[in-house]
């Protein structure tokens, strides 16, 4: 979504001139199959025959967070449209090494606004880096 707290409006025609990018069909019916399916699990590529050919099994392999040992530090928004609140709880009681679980203290932020938002030095980045620094 839009969030005019953080947006630099000068920098809009190359925002939008970039984005989207970085991902592919594949990665998007991933996505899509994430928000309908119950857990973590890999690509589901639609036959059993396709699924032996990329996995070895005739389904999608279900992943694991056990194997996840970094300190991870989630940051999260409550207007995140792609990343709702609830999705990030679910991870974060999953992850076995989780050092921070941030929710940004602005109201209206969005999932765009942890690359594009004039804040973020004072709401993510800072602290980001301090953890770094720790870890």
């Amino acid at each position: 979504g839009y969030n005019q707290n953080e947006m630099n409006n000068t920098a809009l025609p190359y925002i939008l001139g970039h984005t989207p990018a970085g991902t592919s069909t594949w990665n998007m019916v991933h996505y899509a199959q994430s928000a309908t399916k119950l857990g973590w699990i890999g690509l589901d590529y639609g036959s059993e025959e396709d699924n032996l050919l990329h996995w070895n099994s005739s389904t999608p392999p279900v992943y694991s967070y056990d194997v996840l040992t970094a300190p991870t530090a989630l940051y999260w928004s409550d207007n995140d449209w792609l990343v709702v609140p609830e999705d990030s709880k679910y991870l974060a009681d999953r992850l076995p090494n989780l050092i921070r679980f941030h929710r940004v203290a602005e109201a209206a932020y969005t999932h765009l606004d942890f690359l594009w938002g004039i804040h973020n030095v004072e709401l993510v980045y800072r602290s980001t880096l301090d953890l770094l620094k720790e870890y």
